[in-house]
């Protein structure tokens, strides 16, 4: 029986945590490619007792910072985080102590509005004047 994809594991951690999800990315056929949503979102949720939605890119454990890199890259991404929403990286890998059964886990890092700046430039979280390339342009 073939393995869940990091989609499907990522799809029901959230809806283990009270979303409602869907998966956003498509397969168009005719080029063979996937396409996310915005460019960088696999799945969209929403919680009754929280404002705006989650978008969630799901990988392996191996691509996690390749994924996030390029969100970070997305003017798509400032344009949904200030709309009031939060982005997630799920990277997903199986891991246990030595010797002992391994795991599904995931490692998952949340944006929102308070922390985009930090995680995009984390220098300016050590030094108050920012960088040229990490000025906020607002």
């Amino acid at each position: 029986m073939p393995s869940a994809s990091p989609t499907q594991r990522s799809l029901q951690l959230m809806r283990s945590e009270g979303y409602t999800s869907c998966v956003v990315e498509r397969y168009i056929a005719p080029i063979k490619q996937r396409k996310d949503f915005l460019g960088f979102i696999d799945i969209l949720c929403l919680k009754p007792d929280e404002k705006g939605m989650v978008g969630v890119q799901s990988t392996s454990g191996g691509n996690f910072n390749s994924r996030l890199k390029k969100s970070l890259s997305m003017e798509t991404l400032d344009l949904f985080i200030k709309n009031g929403n939060v982005f997630e990286v799920h990277g997903w890998a199986k891991r246990g102590a030595r010797g002992k059964r391994k795991t599904w886990q995931c490692r998952r890092l949340r944006i929102d509005e308070n922390n985009l700046r930090q995680i995009r430039c984390p220098e300016v979280a050590a030094d108050a004047t920012p960088p040229p390339e990490c000025e906020d342009d607002s």
